[in-house]
């Protein structure tokens, strides 16, 4: 059980970045090449595509979890020991996934009113697709 487990974590983490390896990455050429210099949009990418990454690994972990606890319930068999542990992964899950998102939300807006999005005009104000903040110079960093 602790090698399928096992197994599943790493496929779990390691997916994330071998699809983030098709495109440019989560660091621009620029902090490679030294006869570039890496500006602020570099540097507001890579911080949004950091987010979009860890977001990602919490929402896979997540439903690890799910399927776990999901796992331990139906196997309980009735003890009501192993339903309590069961309800207590899933509700821990929950308030796992809540704690990240609020702060993903927190980091969101103070970096965005950093940055000068207009959060009076609600089209600026996105839960989980927002990528104003990180796309202020409208331009791809550096290739």
């Amino acid at each position: 059980m602790k090698i399928i487990i096992t197994f599943c974590l790493l496929t779990i983490l390691l997916v994330p970045l071998s699809v983030s390896a098709q495109g440019q990455g989560l660091i621009p050429t620029c902090a490679s090449n030294a006869d570039e210099v890496c500006g602020i949009c570099d540097m507001l990418w890579t911080i949004g595509k950091f987010s979009q990454l860890i977001l990602g690994l919490v929402g896979s972990l997540a439903l690890l979890f799910f399927i776990i606890a999901g796992f331990q319930w139906i196997t309980s068999q009735g003890n009501s020991e192993k339903v309590k542990n069961a309800a207590n992964l899933m509700k821990n899950t929950v308030i796992g996934v809540a704690i990240v998102a609020f702060a993903w939300l927190i980091v969101n807006l103070v970096i965005g009113a950093f940055v000068g999005v207009d959060y009076s005009n609600p089209k600026n104000v996105k839960l989980f697709n927002s990528t104003v903040w990180y796309e202020v110079c409208k331009q791809k960093p550096s290739q």
